[in-house]
């Protein structure tokens, strides 16, 4: 599901739900929709993005260890 479509019509709640990982303002930055008001803001930014991705990397090698039916449950409910 492409992050505008996503983003906009889910709450923060229901995200956190759904397991991701990225906030909405590092979404809005990795497509260009926000600015952050320093460089070292944006460092930062950048900084607690790669910290998130590289958790979430983790917890998707983990989930290898899901039995087939947990797996195909996941994918069934993918973009609702």
């Amino acid at each position: 599901m492409p992050y505008h479509a996503f983003s906009k019509t889910m709450s923060y709640e229901k995200q956190f739900q759904k397991g991701q990982f990225l906030t909405d303002k590092q979404r809005e930055y990795l497509y260009g929709d926000h600015e952050p008001p320093t460089d070292n803001a944006e460092y930062q930014m950048r900084s607690k993005i790669r910290a998130r991705v590289e958790g979430a990397l983790t917890d998707f090698f983990a989930a290898n260890k899901l039995s087939d039916d947990d797996a195909k449950k996941l994918f069934e409910g993918a973009g609702n």
